[in-house]
């Protein structure tokens, strides 16, 4: 869902905005499969509403009604959650919020940061982390507002923040 997620939004950024009527379709799809998978889903969505905000086609997509046909097929998706929730008296965010303490664990984070090297692979951590430099250090990518990779880059920013908190602020 999320790789179709990031698909679809780097082509409605490339393409007519007469022809955003079906990546806006599959847009849909992919956010409610990615809500209905794992809550990092909503995440993807925060990224793909601040690619929207920077876009050059924010007046073109928001004037399109597919747009609105997009929102509530995604929406869609949040229904088992919520449901499911609603009906266990929201189990899953008690049980999220219990493990996260709001004290500064640099030591967790280290911990956390090595494991995802080991998880990944060095190899897979070492190419993301190559082109990341190539990516800030270019300053021409960084003046083109309409880069593919600065659109995958924001639309990542939500996860990557929000979980480098949860491994600062947290004993496990």
């Amino acid at each position: 869902g999320i790789s179709l997620t990031a698909y679809s939004v780097l082509k409605i950024q490339k393409i007519p905005h007469q022809k955003h009527y079906p990546f806006l379709f599959i847009l849909g799809i992919s956010l409610a499969l990615s809500f209905a998978s794992k809550y990092q889903g909503f995440l993807i969505a925060v990224g793909c509403l601040l690619v929207l905000f920077i876009s050059p086609k924010l007046k073109d997509i928001l004037r399109n009604p597919f747009f609105y046909v997009c929102l509530l097929i995604s929406l869609i998706g949040l229904l088992p959650t919520l449901i499911w929730n609603l009906n266990h008296e929201w189990i899953s965010f008690q049980f999220h919020s219990s493990r996260q303490d709001f004290n500064i664990n640099l030591i967790n984070f280290s911990k956390m940061f090595i494991g995802s090297m080991i998880y990944l692979l060095p190899i897979v951590f070492l190419i993301p982390i190559k082109q990341f430099l190539k990516f800030v250090l270019n300053k021409n990518i960084l003046q083109q507002k309409t880069s593919p990779e600065i659109f995958l880059v924001i639309m990542a920013l939500p996860n990557i923040i929000l979980f480098s908190f949860v491994f600062i602020s947290s004993d496990n």
